[in-house]
């Protein structure tokens, strides 16, 4: 029964799940508060409904009812609902301020939804505007705990530096096991960039300079891996990126913290 109802109810992409849980921790560690657990219950919601989303349109487009559309058809009843909860939960107990980094990121958002609904989702631009807009639920997390508006877009800072560089990466990295040709320069000044921006900003006193060093490590790692790092199965890639963006998360938080 699992398996008949697993690949309709839960996100084929193994990724994603490291993208939403990555912002969502990063915000109750620094801030938990009853109105971001509310936000994290809303994001969640939201999360679970693209792929029974993407399956009722891919049927109807074929003007076909399958079982599965009947499936996805209550999961995404489900996932509305608790997307419904979270939603009603926040605002009674979040300030409006917490609802606005995820306002900002909604036009990113519907790019993702755009292209899901096209059957496109695994294409490189839907992924960067997905994981950045889930990204912005750090700095409304926050916000719900008390902090402000300037004080929380840092979050989403760092988490939109770590996913975009750690999407680039991942793609070259698998493109370079599977022997197809690849450029490794893109993923490299990514890693550069968000580097340079954690140390500016960790000088300006905004982000915690442990953020910065982590940085520094994931630029090392991902020269490594895309000139030096033997052949292995992309799942260790995968295991290896959740790994180290959970590290990113625990980091930043105890620099925060302490």
């Amino acid at each position: 029964m699992f398996a008949k109802w697993r690949g309709v109810a839960l996100p084929a992409e193994h990724g994603g799940w490291g993208f939403v849980a990555e912002p969502l921790l990063l915000g109750v560690l620094v801030a938990v508060s009853s109105g971001g657990l509310w936000l994290i219950t809303l994001a969640m919601g939201l999360f679970l409904m693209r792929q029974p989303l993407k399956i009722i349109v891919v049927d109807r487009k074929r003007g076909r009812r399958y079982g599965r559309t009947k499936i996805a058809e209550r999961f995404l009843a489900i996932y509305g609902l608790i997307a419904l909860i979270g939603f009603v939960g926040a605002l009674t107990r979040a300030p409006i301020e917490a609802f606005f980094p995820s306002l900002f990121a909604a036009p990113l958002a519907f790019v993702q939804l755009y292209y899901d609904l096209r059957g496109i989702s695994r294409a490189l631009w839907p992924e960067l505007a997905g994981a950045t807009a889930m990204g912005a639920f750090a700095g409304s997390i926050a916000i719900a705990g008390g902090w402000t508006l300037a004080q929380a877009w840092p979050l989403w800072a760092i988490i939109t530096a770590r996913a975009v560089s750690s999407i680039v990466y991942v793609r070259a990295r698998i493109r370079k096991i599977k022997h197809i040709p690849y450029t490794p320069y893109p993923a490299i000044a990514l890693h550069v960039i968000g580097l340079g921006a954690m140390v500016i900003l960790a000088s300006a006193g905004i982000i915690p300079c442990v953020t910065a060093i982590f940085f520094a490590i994931l630029l090392l790692r991902a020269i490594y891996g895309l000139y030096y790092a033997p052949t292995v199965a992309a799942r260790v890639i995968g295991f290896q990126e959740l790994g180290l963006g959970l590290g990113t998360v625990i980091i930043s938080a105890a620099g925060y913290i302490l």
